[in-house]
């Protein structure tokens, strides 16, 4: 199943509400300037003042951190109209996401996820 319209409403409202879009791929960019190997965020790299670090800095980075393919680009051309302003990664592994609208329920869900990290 294809989530991408969904993130790209979440990033919509984030940006219309001029809310931080507190991307983690974002901050490893800055910090990596590549995605080949597997990185480990910790709070320091949040802190970390980078021009990639949309949890720092508001709006979109200053240059893409990837290439996007066709499907990405008719997600932000379409983005998903739900009230949704949070999303992370679930906890089973799958590669899809849990989307909440309060933050609250987002970090129930980030807890979910660190707890399988921490397996």
């Amino acid at each position: 199943h294809d989530e991408r319209s969904k993130i790209a409403g979440v990033i919509m409202r984030r940006l219309r509400k001029n809310m931080p879009l507190e991307m983690d791929p974002t901050v490893i960019y800055g910090k990596t300037h590549d995605f080949s190997s597997p990185y480990k965020l910790t709070k320091a790299d949040l802190a970390e003042n980078t021009s990639y670090n949309t949890y720092l800095h508001r709006g979109l980075p200053i240059t893409p951190i990837a290439m996007p393919g066709e499907d990405s680009i008719i997600a932000a051309l379409h983005p998903d109209n739900g009230n949704e302003l949070y999303y992370v990664a679930k906890a089973d592994g799958s590669g899809r996401h849990n989307f909440s609208a309060s933050f609250q329920k987002h970090l129930e869900h980030v807890k979910e996820y660190r707890a399988k990290d921490k397996k």
